[in-house]
């Protein structure tokens, strides 16, 4: 039986909005940015919230030329958001990475590293707190 990619990609957005909640990184479930569906755009926009989450669910990437397009999206997508693009990434009975930009840490444009995910939470939740959106 054929994937519906579609459906796969909303059913991670939807896992992502309630790993972001279980995970006290928001006060409530964010909804799924659903006029990307039609016009493209980030996915997962919490409220008070200094990121804007790209999700991804692909079993199967060439690591860095994938990720260098996700990430290349995630930034176009967010320069009108005034928001911190975040990549996040899972596979099948994996746990999420993230790719977060450190063009600041490195003066280099469109520069990122690649998180686990208990690495980004303490990240996240040092930059949430610290916004003031």
């Amino acid at each position: 039986m054929a994937i519906n990619v579609r459906n796969k990609g909303a059913s991670g957005e939807r896992e992502f909005c309630e790993w972001l909640f279980a995970r006290g990184l928001v006060q409530t479930t964010p909804d799924r940015n659903l006029e990307q569906v039609r016009s493209g755009g980030i996915d997962v926009i919490p409220m008070d919230h200094p990121f804007a989450y790209e999700v991804k669910r692909v079993e199967k990437i060439t690591y860095f030329t994938t990720y260098d397009k996700w990430w290349m999206k995630a930034r176009i997508d967010c320069q009108t958001l005034g928001r911190e693009p975040i990549v996040a990434h899972r596979k099948n009975r994996s746990d999420w990475v993230f790719l977060v930009s450190i063009e600041n840490l490195l003066a280099v444009p469109g520069s990122y590293a690649i998180l686990k995910s208990v690495a980004f939470l303490k990240y996240a939740q040092k930059r949430i707190a610290g916004y003031d959106g």
